[in-house]
């Protein structure tokens, strides 16, 4: 279970309490159930966390955070729970909250892939003011399910690809998976799946049109990403169509063409000569070319001799 990100300091950052707090670590590894698919390896995540931290008071829902970079991971941990309500409280609060409320909220769902993949919106109260402290409430709205989210794997590149196989394959019309590498792009894909079509067609029939969702974007680091396939037939047909590419291939070549002489020899074919047959053939073709050339002298002078008058 990949809960716990591993985060890199830049220089001249604070070195603060950059955690999520053991407890609260603790209690998401434990509440978090089908959703835990979602981050079941390790990730990594390159911010510049600056003494900020968030941790749930214990035998509450309330998570308790001291400034903007504590409160993104608060909604970050409500969404990991999956959770539709959730209370936010400040300690000793660096930063102004109305202001930290938007930008968190903001951030949580247009830059980070579970944010942007899972939520619609978030909706907050305003903040109440106690004696030394602010506290609202939020209701988190989503636009998938928690099933649809725990379906999503962690891969690396060699299984992105072979993930994309299986489904050229057996012509699933989606499939949705989380990436951590900036191997992956719009470009590889569509030149993979070409290829990989192009090398066997007739176990890949058709093309599909490919359309590439990532979230929040196919540059950052960490990101979800759905490819849909669109086929021109149904499931069944393209099955149909695979078998009958398939039988058509395996039909045996037609046979040479039969002697029709029955002289052992094939029309217009190439074959071997005997050389001295074709002497021998030659020296026959010359007796009866002189044989022929005697024959019409002596026609000729049998017709040019003078007769001689009857009386």
């Amino acid at each position: 279970m990949a809960l716990i990100k591993s985060m890199t300091i830049k220089p001249g950052a604070k070195r603060g309490k950059i955690i999520s707090s053991a407890a609260c670590v603790l209690l998401s590894a434990l509440t978090l159930s089908s959703c835990s698919a979602v981050f079941n390896r390790e990730y990594y995540v390159e911010q510049d966390y600056d003494a900020g931290y968030y941790e749930t008071i214990p035998d509450s829902d309330i998570q308790e955070v001291r400034n903007y970079s504590g409160m993104c991971g608060a909604l970050e941990n409500l969404i990991f729970e999956y959770k539709t309500e959730g209370t936010i409280r400040t300690k000793n609060y660096a930063g102004t909250v109305e202001d930290d409320i938007s930008k968190a909220i903001n951030y949580i769902v247009r830059e980070t892939p579970l944010g942007a993949f899972s939520v619609d919106y978030i909706s907050p109260t305003q903040p109440r003011l106690f004696l030394t402290y602010y506290e609202f409430e939020l209701h988190i709205y989503y636009k998938r399910t928690q099933e649809e989210i725990a379906e999503v794997q962690l891969l690396d590149i060699a299984e992105i690809y072979n993930r994309i196989d299986n489904a050229l394959e057996s012509f699933e019309p989606q499939i949705t998976f989380q990436a951590a590498t900036t191997q992956l792009t719009e470009s590889a894909i569509n030149t993979y799946v070409t290829e990989r079509i192009e090398s066997d067609l007739v176990f890949y029939p058709i093309m599909p049109e490919i359309s590439i969702t990532a979230y929040p974007n196919m540059v950052s680091l960490r990101k979800i990403v759905t490819l849909d396939f669109k086929y021109p037939y149904s499931k069944d047909a393209l099955l149909i169509l695979r078998m009958n590419n398939k039988w058509k291939s395996e039909i045996e070549p037609e046979p040479e063409p039969e002697d029709e002489n029955g002289d052992g020899e094939i029309e217009n074919g190439d074959y071997e000569t005997d050389p001295e047959a074709e002497d021998s053939e030659a020296d026959d073709d010359a007796v009866v070319d002189e044989a022929e050339v005697a024959d019409d002298t002596d026609d000729d002078e049998i017709i040019d001799e003078p007769t001689e008058p009857q009386e």
